[in-house]
């Protein structure tokens, strides 16, 4: 696709699916899963592609399950889909928390199997703490706007379908979470040069 479906084609899609039209199920699921795999690979990094692929299937069987229900209401498609993305994504770090603690010893004996040098080890470790350190610093709302927009790669105007926001409103936030997380790296990548 050279371009995001946008509501009109997913409900003509969802339309046609409803009523039983392969083809159209298969432009739907894989409309779906370019929408939101971006979201989930930028949401869901650290726990690996796997669970990323796993959760956008997760977020298209539970559309499928209810797209008769949003076809039928009229509700809006994109919205309820990165919904159902958001919730499939906390499960995700609910479930790898629940497994963290049972495979603790395992994944200790493991990485000292394999684990770089120490030195690339301190320098992968400090970045991953000075990048969480400064995603920390963004409110919820400016997440999930870097998420959608710089991660997910959709436009200011999904996006602000999808939050409930202007699309102005959209972009000023992005402006202002991408200000506050240079700041937050600038003693990371240390001064400019000229």
């Amino acid at each position: 696709m050279d371009r995001r479906p946008g509501e009109p084609e997913l409900r003509q899609w969802a339309a046609a699916a409803v009523d039983g039209d392969p083809v159209a199920v298969r432009a739907l699921v894989r409309a779906l899963q370019d929408l939101i795999s971006a979201y989930c690979r930028g949401r869901l990094h650290q726990l690996g592609h796997g669970v990323a692929d796993d959760v956008v299937q997760e977020t298209c069987i539970a559309v499928l399950r209810r797209l008769a229900h949003l076809v039928e209401t009229g509700q809006p498609m994109l919205p309820y889909v990165f919904r159902v993305a958001q919730n499939k994504v906390a499960d995700a770090f609910r479930d790898a928390v629940k497994r963290s603690h049972q495979q603790l010893d395992d994944t200790v004996t493991q990485l000292r199997d394999i684990a770089p040098g120490p030195e690339d080890a301190a320098l992968r470790g400090d970045l991953a703490r000075e990048l969480a350190r400064a995603l920390a610093v963004l409110g919820e709302r400016e997440q999930e706007v870097v998420g959608l927009r710089v991660l997910g790669g959709l436009p200011a105007a999904d996006v602000a379908r999808i939050l409930g926001m202007t699309e102005g409103n959209v972009r000023v936030t992005q402006h202002r979470a991408l200000a506050k997380l240079r700041t937050e790296l600038a003693p990371v990548q240390g001064p400019a040069t000229a």
